[in-house]
């Protein structure tokens, strides 16, 4: 890096260790990095102890589930505090141990089977907006056939949410959980009205991809096999999405890569549909090193069409393959580590890549601050 040391080395050491502040020697050394590096235009000072805020350079994680069905508690008690809300206390304290400053809270499937499921996403980020700013919401389905849902209803309601300037888009969409007993050709049809509001907002998408052996562990630690996934987790259906709305953003959410295991070929097929369109985006959550490396190599994807996210809290794992690479499992008997620090990995990740610091500032959060403020021209 030359005789300074960038961006990423000082975010590290020194920016994060002065999280909250009050010593002037640390306003000012977090200062000569800003400048020195042009990640950040300006600093606000707020008073001693407060938390400092950026104008610009935020590390933000676009895939996290402030309100998740992992949490049971939390899930069916919708109205509990967000202090007592185990699931976003998981999630700020991972955020704060690795230098995350904000994050985007998605609802868990791209709908709201529990009709407060939206609501409860748009209270935790309206009850902590510097750590939770935006959020992508769904809309309500039939609970025992998801995929009946009624598509002017859908669009009525997403049009409604978008109102509230906190609701920046659609996510994170499922669609498996749309489809299950029915065919892409029955649920398209379905879901383009949703798209005709998203595309006259110009609001992202964030989609679900990749496949798993099973979508859950029973309660007696089975696996549940889940139909259509496999079907409907290829990235090859958000082809005809990108085509049709070109002025809608999608992100691919896990690039291909399901969060329990490896299978590369719809790795390759969310690289190929981002290649072929301009409006398409790969988000990092549980992807390995050599997909994001093949990635930003490509011409025809690069580091701009990359967005950092960690889907925490899910619960998948890592193991390490004869390669010495990591890769994301639940292994063979289901998670052994509750709520895993999955940052380490995608942080590491992107801090490998062969790519500049300004680049990796654009994964780290620059490409979608511009998707969500409806500035990044796709």
């Amino acid at each position: 890096m030359g005789e300074k040391q960038g961006f990423w080395e000082l975010s590290r050491k020194k920016a994060w260790k002065h999280r909250y502040f009050g010593k002037m020697d640390a306003v000012k050394e977090m200062a000569w990095m800003l400048h020195s590096n042009k990640a950040y235009t300006k600093i606000v000072r707020k008073t001693k102890g407060e938390r400092m805020m950026y104008k610009a350079g935020n590390i933000i994680d676009a895939h996290v589930h402030t309100f998740s069905f992992l949490f049971q508690d939390d899930y069916f008690h919708p109205e509990k505090d967000v202090k007592d809300n185990a699931c976003v206390q998981s999630i700020l304290k991972l955020m704060d141990k690795n230098g995350i400053d904000q994050a985007v809270g998605l609802v868990s499937q791209g709908m709201s089977i529990l009709p407060l499921e939206n609501q409860a996403v748009i209270k935790i980020a309206k009850a902590l907006p510097e750590r939770f700013p935006y959020v992508m919401v769904g809309f309500s389905q039939p609970k025992d056939q998801p995929w009946l849902f009624d598509s002017q209803q859908a669009a009525d309601e997403m049009e409604t949410y978008l109102q509230d300037p906190i609701v920046k888009g659609f996510g994170e969409v499922a669609l498996e959980a749309f489809g299950y007993m029915a065919e892409w050709p029955q649920v398209w049809p379905r879901l383009r009205p949703v798209f005709e509001v998203l595309a006259a907002h110009k609001a992202p998408a964030l989609f679900h991809t990749g496949i798993a052996p099973f979508m859950q562990m029973g309660s007696d630690g089975a696996r549940v096999q889940s139909r259509r996934s496999v079907y409907f987790g290829n990235p090859m259906l958000i082809d005809d999405i990108a085509a049709e709305f070109p002025e809608v953003p999608i992100i691919i959410g896990h690039a291909g890569v399901q969060s329990y295991f490896y299978y590369g070929s719809y790795a390759d097929m969310a690289l190929i549909v981002a290649a072929r369109h301009g409006n398409v985006f790969l988000e990092t959550s549980s992807v390995p090193y050599e997909v994001l490396q093949k990635a930003v190599e490509d011409p025809a994807i690069g580091p701009e069409k990359i967005i950092f996210g960690s889907d925490s809290p899910a619960f998948y794992g890592h193991f390490q393959s004869s390669k010495g690479e990591y890769y994301p499992t639940y292994g063979k008997t289901g998670p052994g580590e509750f709520v895993p620090d999955h940052y380490k990995y995608e942080l590491d990740y992107i801090q490998r890549l062969p790519i500049t610091e300004a680049q990796k500032q654009m994964i780290l959060g620059g490409t979608l601050q511009k998707i969500l403020d409806g500035k990044k021209e796709v």
